[in-house]
């Protein structure tokens, strides 16, 4: 089977970029043809005549990008769309226009998938089109981040895109008061930064520059790194809508302290995670300190949480959405 992945941007942005690599290895496992396009690159993916196009969006999609997947429709490929979010925080308002638009692309859609129930109730109220083909499938991790979970002796690891949504600001806020028992803890943060400083400013004004690195975007081998060095994971987002990270430092090894956000919804509290409110940044201090002292803890949430990450694979996804293809 030929099977295209279509980025709702570009190949660059960090989760589709993430989702559409690591489901094109998998399906190539698997013995399927597998390639990874973005919008702009219409000759090509014209060129490749999939029998599949799978696109993963966030519910804006450009009319370049609508077009060409209608035109691959056209000539006779099973069309699939990916919710990877819907109208998340920082996005503009669509248009009537553009919202009609996306809909008609909904109803041309052979199936239809969202990350979580949650993102599927959303997408069915704002595009009830998707009525009777519509499915959830989520994300997940590669294969080489799974390593032998083994005690990190470094401080504490976090990996978001700098945006306000991921609550970077709580987790500086959180930092702050854990350092006033652990003085000697560093966080180091990676991520692309689409705040122009802001976050960086606003640890300097916490008077963090000496205890928090912000490295930026890495790749996976350098995150890798960080996760393996770490004490924990930390994830503090206000929102989210699924979270690879997680897996991610799961499969690491690592346990995670999160907000009850995106895929960590369905973890149990204490056993695959250790979950805070959402927004609540004394909780995040306290489960900072409560990880970061009980040794004991963390061994039992690295354990489960890889036990969690191996049933969350780009293999078991792409097995899944065979599946789907299959019975268009």
């Amino acid at each position: 089977m030929k099977i295209a992945l279509v980025a709702g941007t570009h190949l660059g942005d960090p989760t589709y970029g993430r989702v559409c690599a690591g489901l094109v290895r998998a399906f190539r496992r698997r013995g399927h043809q597998a390639r990874a396009f973005g919008p702009q690159d219409a000759r090509e993916l014209l060129r490749f005549t999939p029998d599949v196009v799978h696109a993963h969006f966030a519910g804006h999609l450009t009319e370049t990008a609508r077009s060409l997947l209608l035109r691959t429709v056209g000539r006779g490929a099973r069309l699939i769309l990916t919710f990877q979010d819907l109208n998340y925080p920082g996005s503009p308002r669509l248009s009537p226009k553009r919202a009609r638009r996306i809909a008609e692309l909904v109803r041309a859609a052979h199936r239809v998938t969202a990350l979580t129930s949650e993102l599927g109730r959303k997408t069915h109220r704002a595009y009830p089109e998707a009525a009777g083909k519509f499915t959830v499938v989520g994300n997940g991790v590669d294969p080489e981040w799974f390593a032998l979970p083994r005690a990190g002796r470094g401080g504490i690891a976090a990996a978001a895109r700098l945006s306000p949504y991921k609550g970077i600001d709580l987790l500086l806020w959180a930092f702050r008061g854990f350092l006033n028992q652990t003085p000697a803890a560093r966080l180091t943060i990676c991520g692309r930064d689409f705040s122009d400083g802001h976050y960086q400013r606003f640890a300097r004004r916490l008077g963090l520059s000496d205890r928090v690195r912000f490295l930026g975007g890495v790749g996976a081998r350098r995150l890798r790194e960080v996760f393996s060095r770490s004490r924990f994971f930390v994830c503090a987002s206000r929102g989210e809508t699924y979270g690879i990270a997680l897996l991610e430092a799961m499969a690491r090894g690592r346990a995670v302290l999160a907000s009850r956000t995106g895929v960590a919804r369905g973890f149990t509290h204490g056993r695959q995670a250790w979950l805070v409110p959402p927004g609540d940044w004394r909780a995040l201090e306290k489960g900072m300190l409560r990880l970061w002292q009980d040794a004991s803890l963390r061994r039992r949430l690295a354990e489960t949480g890889q036990h969690t990450a191996a049933k969350n694979t780009w293999d078991d996804r792409a097995r899944r959405y065979e599946r789907l293809y299959r019975c268009c």
